[in-house]
């Protein structure tokens, strides 16, 4: 529906050559040259030929790998986006760089208003207006122990018991 059928044309090919399409080290398919004229390609041809049969080759892995992540990214995101559990990301500074629906419910912080805010004296209601306390104790997330009890303070000023997993 919508389509239009191109008729098939058959043509009456001399001289045909078959280039493989090929990224990786893998064979992704083959690309056929067809020539209706008698003779010979020359050598500037042939390479002419291979030169884009490989470019075509990567072209095709490049648009598969993509499609590969896209599948991968939108999974992540369906399965942080729908977890019960509140889940974040911190970089080495202890920045947030990214939460999950359930980490902006329970804290009431959207990511963007952690921004350049150590996640861990805001979410410990240390944080002076001016910046973080100078005297705030590390993250659970710095130490090499892999679950400590917590207890976190909302944006709204209340409190509420965590248990801190770091992975």
């Amino acid at each position: 529906r919508g389509r239009v059928e191109e008729p098939v044309v058959e043509l009456e090919v001399v001289l045909g050559r078959r280039v493989p399409l090929r990224a990786r080290g893998r064979a992704l398919g083959v690309l056929t040259v067809a020539s209706r004229s008698e003779g010979r390609y020359s050598p500037a041809e042939i390479a002419l030929g291979e030169e884009f049969a490989l470019r075509a080759g990567l072209v095709l892995d490049n648009a598969w790998l993509y499609r590969d992540a896209e599948r991968r990214s939108a999974m992540k995101k369906t399965i942080t986006d729908n977890a019960a559990a509140c889940l974040v990301l911190v970089d080495a500074e202890d920045r947030a760089t990214f939460m999950n629906p359930a980490a902006v419910t329970m804290t009431g912080y959207r990511l963007a208003e952690l921004e350049g805010r150590r996640l861990h004296d805001v979410l410990h209601g240390i944080e002076a207006p001016s910046g973080p306390s100078a005297e705030a104790d590390e993250p659970p997330w710095s130490s090499p122990t892999r679950a400590r009890e917590d207890t976190f303070v909302r944006r709204d000023g209340t409190s509420f018991p965590v248990s801190c997993n770091v992975a």
